[in-house]
Formats: structure tokens, sequence, C-alpha cells
């Protein structure tokens, strides 16, 4: 995701001309994660479609759901696991079912790569963003497919979204080093949160709405109170960028992957990282927590696997193999 979606998009196309999909042997570059809200899914985004992984067994081979030529570069579960977003280089938002894998919608109002798609607290809206010069963020209704909000031509790229708890705000992250907070029905700017300097790669919103971390190339990680639209903490030496944040189900650890391919974990509450997860081969650009938050799912450029860790000792659980092009 982020700002590979270009040179991702370049490879997949050259390996498609060398190599037709029938006789690939890999599962396709990792893109996006997405564990599932009872746990027992891991979904992987590659450019061949959704692998889903079942969680009790990581040795089983996992599940392709294929979509003909959808690449798909985003993912997102509902809160009650019944639904599947996906966004994809072709600027398309498809929502599946997450059991039967049956296409239930498609969204079209992007005409450029899909950076992310995230589904608000309760399940009703979807925001799916794109970047590419678009600049296009779209909020729809789950139920009838309607976009409800279009926000536009502020910023190039829309990287990353999060919305609060509560689903009053929408976090939007860009390539301008702002951190924008948007009313979802309306588009009215509510807060900006300034302090980076070039794109926001990625942003969180802890579960208790306090906090808002976010990431970007300007090597920072940025910790903001929510309600005062201030700046806690900034958090420095991260010399190849953040690619990605995430909070735990609890808020109490914040997960940071790296350019130098190190998945930190920092304690909340101190501001102080605890563990460093070292062993992916290139910058890691996908994360996900566990719904309990004891594991932490985690993928990079080069790896061509997927990493399991433990949250509280640093383990290696497991390595899903095989996602290479």
């Amino acid at each position: 995701m982020k700002r590979l979606i270009g040179t991702l998009a370049l490879l997949a196309v050259i390996l498609a001309g060398l190599c037709p999909a029938s006789a690939q042997a890999g599962r396709g570059l990792v893109t996006a994660l997405a564990w599932s809200p009872d746990g027992s899914t891991l979904a992987v985004g590659t450019r061949q479609g959704v692998w889903l992984h079942d969680t009790a067994d990581w040795d089983a081979e996992p599940r392709l759901v294929e979509h003909g030529e959808f690449e798909v570069y985003a993912l997102d579960y509902n809160p009650d696991g019944t639904l599947l977003a996906c966004g994809g280089i072709n600027g398309q938002v498809q929502v599946w079912d997450a059991v039967t894998g049956e296409q239930v919608a498609v969204l079209d109002k992007h005409t450029q790569p899909i950076l992310d798609v995230a589904f608000s607290p309760d399940g009703s809206l979807l925001a799916s963003s794109s970047g590419a010069n678009e600049g296009l963020l779209v909020v729809w209704d789950v139920e009838t497919g309607q976009a409800v909000m279009v926000w536009s031509g502020v910023v190039r790229r829309v990287w990353s979204m999060a919305w609060s708890p509560d689903g009053s705000m929408l976090a939007a992250s860009s390539d301008e080093g702002g951190l924008r907070l948007l009313d979802p029905l309306t588009g009215d700017e509510l807060g900006l949160l300034v302090g980076h300097t070039v794109n926001v790669d990625s942003v969180d919103w802890s579960p208790d709405g306090a906090l808002i971390a976010s990431g970007g190339q300007d090597g920072t990680l940025r910790i903001w109170d929510a309600a005062e639209m201030t700046q806690l903490y900034r958090l420095g030496g991260y010399v190849m960028g953040i690619w990605h944040v995430a909070f735990n189900a609890d808020g109490t650890q914040l997960a940071v992957g790296d350019g130098h391919g190190v998945v930190r974990l920092w304690d909340v509450e101190t501001a102080e990282a605890v563990l460093a997860l070292d062993g992916h081969a290139d910058l890691v650009f996908a994360m996900t927590y566990s719904p309990d938050g004891t594991q932490l799912a985690a993928a990079g450029t080069k790896d061509g696997v997927v990493h399991l860790w433990d949250t509280s000792t640093g383990e290696l659980l497991a390595v899903l193999a095989g996602y290479t092009p």
C-alpha cells in the first residue's frame, strides 16, 4: 500500500507479461493484511486476490478468494466480520461476503489506485481513499452503496484513514504533512494536526478515542491529543521513514513498521519502545493485530512471507511463506 502502489503495479504488469497467472508459482506480493473480528481468519491481499488463512492452523493451505484481474491493495473487515472491503489498483472498491467470497457491491467513484479502506465503528459506513494526484476520499453508505460524502481537491493523495471510535470524525493523512480531521457526513474540516513535514503514510486512532498516532517519511512518530488536537510526543530516528502504525485492541501498545524492516512495539503510557521485531527483508508496509492483541501479522516489500509475532515476548510464532510474484 502507500507509496508502493506505483512500484508494485509496474512490477505486476511486467510479471504478468512474463508469466501467465495460471503458471505463476507464488501467491503474489503482499499488499494488505486484515484480521477478522472473531480472530479466526487472517486475510492477505495480493495481486491475485485475497488469501484467507485459518488462524487455528497456520500450516494449512489458505483459501483464495479470486476475482479475475482485480488486484487488491487495501483490506478491511466490517465490525461483525460479515463483510470484507477490498480496494484495488483500478480505483474500484469491492465489498465481498467474508464467508462465501461472493461479491456483494462494487463502489465506483475513484479513478486512481485505492490507498486505504476503512469501515466505520458501527459498520454502516465505509471510507475509501485514493492517490496518484486524485486525492479523493469517499464515504459510502454500506447498505445502499451510495456515496454520502466526497472530499477532494485539497491534497494529491490520501494515504491512510482512521475513524474515531464514536464514528464522529475521520482522520485522513496526506502527502503534504497534514492530518485532517473530517466530518464523515459533510466533509467539513474539524481540525488540522500540523507537525509532519512530508508524506504521512499511516494514521490510527486509539480505541478509547483519546490519542491519534501518525508516522511518515519525515522519520517521526507523533502522538496527538485527539480532543485538544495538539501534539503530545514526537519520536524521531526513523531515518528510512515510517510506513505503518497500529494500536492494539486495548490501546496500551502501538506497533510501528519502519523502512529498515523492523517493527517496534511501543508502550503507549510511557512512550517507550519495549520490543523490536526484526526479521523483515525490507520496509514494513502491512500490519494488523489479532483482535485480542496477542499477535501481530506483518509483511515487508521483499519478504515473500507474512510474519506472525507474539506481542508480549517478541517471539516469532509462524511464517506464512509463498507470497512471491
